[in-house]
């Protein structure tokens, strides 16, 4: 089954939509990430006014941060190179080779931070 070629107003309409798509999801994540440390903050001020110590573990977060960066980035790389093999055209399948990198960096810091500690 042959698809008809999209014409220019289509590709703008479909550009927009993945656009718009991608500016949503990075908001939304932007969004509790901010609600995450407001909450975080909030607390650190309620156990100062009754006078509680702080637990260390209330802002070190940058362990698991990176884990879970790591963990996204090497499923992204995957993702867009089974996308591209699959699809029509594997020579393109090396594009998930620059997030894959990045995410197995941060897995290996993960664990060297982890080794140290």
């Amino acid at each position: 089954m042959n698809a008809a070629p999209l014409g220019p107003g289509e590709i703008a309409d479909l550009t927009l939509v993945v656009f718009a798509g991608i500016f949503a999801t990075v908001g939304i994540a932007a969004l509790f990430a901010y609600l995450g440390e407001r909450a975080r903050v909030r607390l650190a001020a309620k156990l100062l006014e009754q006078s509680q110590p702080l637990p260390p573990a209330l802002f070190d977060r940058r362990a698991r941060t990176e884990l879970v960066r790591g963990i996204v980035l090497v499923a992204g790389g995957v993702g867009i190179a089974l996308f591209f093999l699959l699809g029509d055209d594997p020579g393109l399948a090396r594009a998930g080779l620059v997030p894959g990198a990045l995410g197995a960096g941060y897995l290996v810091g993960y664990l060297l931070e982890r080794r140290r500690d």
